[in-house]
């Protein structure tokens, strides 16, 4: 399929009404609805297998609260699916202690149209906690681009997280090198 002359418009941002909105949204997007089995697999439009299970959903919104979870090395705690869920479901109003980033939060929609319809795959080496970016070119005269930073599980790709990247900081995700290999590539 050849890349349209113009990028398309970034999609909407999610309004936050509270965290138990939030997750519905992110389910919606990401498990199409598909509560019982906490996870989907799927085909992306440019034939790359994917996967979606219900703990993404703590990263790509960047959720931290002050005491739930284990803490990690770094400080950070990291929280378990099967107790976070019903917790973040019973907060229907605003966040209680919860936090996210409010921008990653508002974006699902481009995280997710960046997942499943890439203009560009790149596997790279030298990315902490993730093996491919899946990027993608919206019409966004600050932020004109949306990486999605995955890793390959079980010959799935699997979400780490995602973000929107000024075009001046876009070469870290997309460009080659001795790191970086490009493999899938719908960009001129």
């Amino acid at each position: 399929m050849a890349k349209p002359n113009k990028p398309p418009k970034r999609p909407s941002l999610l309004d936050l009404t509270s965290l138990a909105q939030l997750y519905r949204d992110f389910e919606r997007l990401f498990l199409h609805g598909v509560v019982a089995d906490n996870h989907r697999h799927f085909v992306s439009e440019c034939g790359h297998r994917c996967a979606a299970f219900d703990h993404n959903f703590f990263h790509l919104v960047k959720l931290t609260h002050p005491t739930r979870g284990r803490p990690n090395q770094a400080g950070n705690h990291k929280f378990r699916a099967a107790e976070e869920i019903p917790l973040i479901l019973a907060q229907v109003s605003g966040f209680g202690q919860y936090q996210v980033d409010l921008y990653r939060a508002r974006s699902l929609h481009a995280a997710y149209a960046t997942f499943q319809w890439p203009d560009a795959i790149v596997e790279r080496s030298d990315l902490d906690n993730a093996t491919h970016v899946f990027f993608r070119e919206y019409e966004n005269p600050k932020f004109p681009y949306t990486v999605f930073l995955t890793k390959l599980e079980k010959g799935h790709y699997v979400p780490v997280t995602s973000f929107a990247v000024e075009k001046r900081r876009s070469g870290r995700y997309l460009d080659e090198g001795a790191n970086a290999v490009r493999i899938w590539n719908r960009l001129p």
